[in-house]
């Protein structure tokens, strides 16, 4: 995570929380990701502001598809149906150092989503 994030990078989720540090950041995704079977995240649309010689800012399009573990999501579903899919757009920061780039701070602002689990997904983990 060192060679993503800065020191002192932030993530702000679709929730509001924030995390704070690349081994904080590693360890709550981790943890988030652990309720998931599968995962996809896929992004377009990039658009790359250059800030000056050593910070950039950045958006993109984002949709992000989860298929829910055993026990997870809704219990109530058929397997086949519980997941959920969100879009929305990422935006954040990058700055150069004497390591390379790296994420200062990057957020999810989801504008749609569809399946089951929601509830569950808006907790902080």
């Amino acid at each position: 995570m060192g060679q993503i994030f800065a020191d002192d990078a932030k993530i702000v989720r679709p929730n509001g929380a924030v995390t704070k540090g690349p081994k904080e950041i590693g360890d709550s995704h981790s943890r988030s990701l652990s309720r998931f079977q599968a995962t996809q995240h896929l992004t377009s649309g990039f658009t790359i502001t250059l800030k000056d010689d050593a910070s950039a800012e950045f958006r993109a399009n984002l949709v992000a598809i989860h298929l829910w573990a055993e026990g997870h999501g809704d219990p109530n579903a058929d397997p086949y149906d519980n997941y959920f899919l969100a879009g929305g757009v990422i935006t954040g920061h990058v700055i150069l150092g004497a390591s390379g780039w790296r994420m200062a701070e990057i957020g999810n602002q989801v504008r749609w989503r569809r399946g089951a689990g929601f509830q569950e997904m808006l907790q902080t983990k």
